[in-house]
């Protein structure tokens, strides 16, 4: 049986996320923000995400922060601004708002609150 090409490339993204884990910190970020990328990578959020945050399952958050952003809630679509609230609320309970056109899900990440700090820390350093 031949595996189909988005299961290929969730294996790749997971393999190359395994690699990620052991990089020497980013001089660029803060240590927070280093701290979330080592998260980002060894809780696989890459595997759906991007290595650095450019999408590939799953939206893209390179750029996501106070960036507009439409969702779903209850079967409305919404623009909300990607603010540190709505990044909070997406790792906790990623089906609070869907980012309208992604057709995957995103699995609820048993996380401590400094582990999403740090998350969210990486994420608006993406943004620039």
């Amino acid at each position: 049986m031949t595996a189909r090409p988005p299961v290929l490339a969730v294996l790749a993204a997971v393999a190359l996320t395994g690699c990620a884990s052991n990089a020497a910190p980013d001089p660029d970020l803060s240590p927070l923000a280093n701290e979330g990328r080592a998260l980002y990578a060894s809780r696989t959020c890459a595997s759906c995400h991007g290595r650095s945050g450019e999408g590939a399952i799953g939206p893209p958050v390179a750029g996501l922060f106070g960036r507009a952003v439409d969702v779903e809630v209850s079967g409305d679509t919404i623009t909300i601004t990607a603010d540190e609230a709505y990044l909070r609320e997406s790792i906790v309970d990623p089906d609070a708002k869907r980012v309208v056109g992604s057709n995957s899900r995103m699995p609820a990440a048993s996380l401590t609150d400094e582990e999403v700090d740090a998350l969210i820390a990486y994420l608006v350093e993406l943004a620039g």
